[in-house]
């Protein structure tokens, strides 16, 4: 038999917490990553050339800038593409709650009783050290 009711609002609610905190939360440190990465690439005038632009020189100086900034573009786009990924694994997973509440009218009555004041603190592990669920833009070299 499906559960529905107030069995069905329970297991909502923790798919809930999952799309609404726990993914966000974790693409929130990808995309605060990904912007720390980003930004080394502010030093690179003093790191390869001592002020000078590193791009077109030759020599070692100009094959380590190449070899560097590909690595730290490769991380950077690899952050950023995950903390996007997991901002939209969080809204489907939320779209998915919403159409089963929207079938289930007792199980929404309960659900919003229960999320009436935001996600139930007894459901989120260590709420009291929430981080940020809205990430930082994030950058991507192309």
């Amino acid at each position: 038999m499906a559960v529905t009711g107030d069995a069905l609002a329970v297991d909502l609610s923790r798919l809930a917490v999952v799309g609404s905190v726990a993914l966000p939360e974790i693409g929130y440190v990808y995309a605060r990553l990904n912007g720390e990465v980003a930004g080394t690439a502010s030093g690179d005038l003093d790191a390869f050339m001592g002020g000078a632009t590193p791009k077109g020189y030759g020599g070692a100086t100009g094959s380590m800038y190449t070899k560097w900034s590909g690595l730290r573009d490769e991380l950077q786009n690899v952050l950023g593409n995950a903390a996007n990924g997991l901002q939209e694994a969080g809204h489907a997973v939320m779209s998915i709650v919403q159409t089963y509440l929207n079938s289930d009218d007792r199980a929404k009555a309960s659900f919003d009783q229960k999320w009436l004041h935001g996600p139930p603190p007894d459901q989120v592990p260590g709420a009291e050290d929430q981080l940020p669920t809205t990430a930082p833009p994030v950058v991507l070299t192309r």
